[in-house]
C-alpha cells in the first residue's frame, strides 16, 4: 500500500506499472444518543411561614358596656333598628348653657325681682325647648325638656293647646332581668334619655344660682356647699320666687305690667288685632310669673274695648 491512499494488486502487463485501486473510503458514523430518562416532577412543597405558628388564643370575654357608652352595634343595621338613639347621642354632648343667650346669663345682684326670675325662667324654658330626647318625643314632641321648669301656662302657650298639661319627668329605668338584645337595647335607650334629663336640671340649677348669687344657698348641703340630689329645677325656681317675691319692687314690677295692658292703645293696620292681644297676653303671663297678681280676661277684654273704641273715634275725627 502506498502513501497516497491506494491499494497495489499487482502489475499491468502492458505497461508494466502496477495497477492501483482506490482504498475505499470509510464513512464516519455519528454515535447515536439514547434519550436521556425523564426525571420526576418534583411534588409541590407546602408553603411554610418564616415564622413558627402560634396556637391561636381564646378570645377573652368582653365585659358589659357601661350605660353612658352602651351601643348595640348588632342591632344597629337591622330592620327595627331605631333612629332615634342617634339623635340621643348628638344631643347628649350638647349643654343648657349652649342654647341661652350670653347677655341672659349676667348675674343680677342687687333688687331681684319675680319679673327678673320670671323671664329668666322663660328663657331657660326656650334653651330647654330645643333639647330633646326619646323620652319627650314621647310625651312633648314640640315642647322638649321645657316642662322642666316651665309653668303650665306658658307651656299651653308653647305648644298652642290649652288643653296641654305638664308631662312628668321620666323616672329611672329599672335595668331588666333578661338579657336580650331588643330588652337591652330599650333599656340603654330609656336609661340615656333619663341622663339627659338628670344633666339637664343639674345644669339650669347651676345656671339659676349663678344667675341670682346666694339666693339658693340655703338650699345647699352645710359642709360641702352642693345641692342635694333630689333637688329639681323646677324646685329650685320655685324657691327663689317665693324668696323674692314679696318685695316692694316685684309688687311695683306686677303693677307696671297692669298698667301697660290698660293703657296699651290699639293701631288699625294689617294685623293690628293680632299683635294687641300677643302684647297684652304677655303682660298677662309677666304678671302671673310674680306669683303675687293676675290680670282676669273681663279686664283685658274691656281695656281692649276701650282701646279699640278711641282708634275708631280718632279715625272718624279725621
Amino acid at each position: 500500500t502506498s502513501q497516497t491512499g491506494t491499494i497495489d494488486t499487482g502489475t499491468n502487463p502492458q505497461t508494466a506499472q502496477p495497477i492501483r485501486k482506490p482504498a475505499p473510503q470509510t464513512i464516519p458514523t455519528q454515535p447515536i444518543r439514547k434519550p436521556e430518562p425523564s426525571k420526576p416532577t418534583p411534588k409541590a412543597q407546602p408553603i411554610r411561614n418564616s415564622e413558627p405558628s402560634k396556637p391561636s388564643e381564646p378570645e377573652p370575654s368582653k365585659p358589659k358596656p357601661d350605660i353612658d357608652t352602651a351601643s348595640i352595634s348588632a342591632d344597629s343595621t337591622s330592620v327595627d333598628s331605631d333612629d332615634s338613639m342617634t339623635e340621643e347621642d348628638r344631643y347628649r354632648h350638647e349643654k343648657v348653657k349652649d342654647f341661652v343667650p350670653p347677655s341672659q346669663l349676667v348675674p343680677i345682684t342687687n333688687q331681684v325681682t319675680s319679673d327678673d326670675v320670671s323671664t329668666f325662667r322663660q328663657v331657660i324654658a326656650d334653651g330647654l325647648a330645643r333639647m330633646s330626647s326619646r323620652y319627650t318625643d314621647k310625651v312633648a314632641l314640640t315642647g322638649g325638656y321645657a316642662f322642666l321648669v316651665e309653668k303650665e301656662i306658658n307651656y299651653k302657650i308653647r305648644l298652642n293647646d290649652p288643653a296641654a298639661t305638664l308631662p312628668e319627668p321620666q323616672t329611672k329605668p329599672v335595668e331588666p332581668t333578661v338579657d336580650t338584645s331588643t330588652v337591652m337595647k330599650k333599656f340603654y335607650s330609656d336609661m340615656r334619655s333619663f341622663r339627659l334629663q338628670h344633666n339637664c336640671n343639674l345644669e339650669v340649677r347651676a345656671l339659676l344660682d349663678e344667675k341670682f348669687p346666694g339666693i339658693l344657698n340655703p338650699l345647699k348641703h352645710s359642709k360641702v356647699g352642693t345641692f342635694t340630689s333630689v333637688l329639681t329645677a323646677r324646685d329650685a325656681f320655685d324657691y327663689v320666687e317665693k324668696a323674692v317675691g314679696s318685695t316692694a319692687v316685684s309688687n311695683k314690677k306686677s303693677l307696671d305690667h297692669i298698667r301697660a295692658v290698660l293703657d296699651r292703645k290699639y293701631i288699625p293696620e294689617q294685623s293690628g288685632a293680632e299683635i294687641y292681644f300677643t302684647l297684652c297676653e304677655t303682660n298677662k303671663y309677666k304678671v302671673e310669673g310674680t306669683s303675687i297678681s293676675y290680670i282676669p280676661k273681663g279686664t283685658m277684654m274691656a281695656a281692649a274695648q276701650h282701646a279699640f273704641r278711641q282708634a275708631i273715634n280718632k279715625d272718624k275725627a279725621r
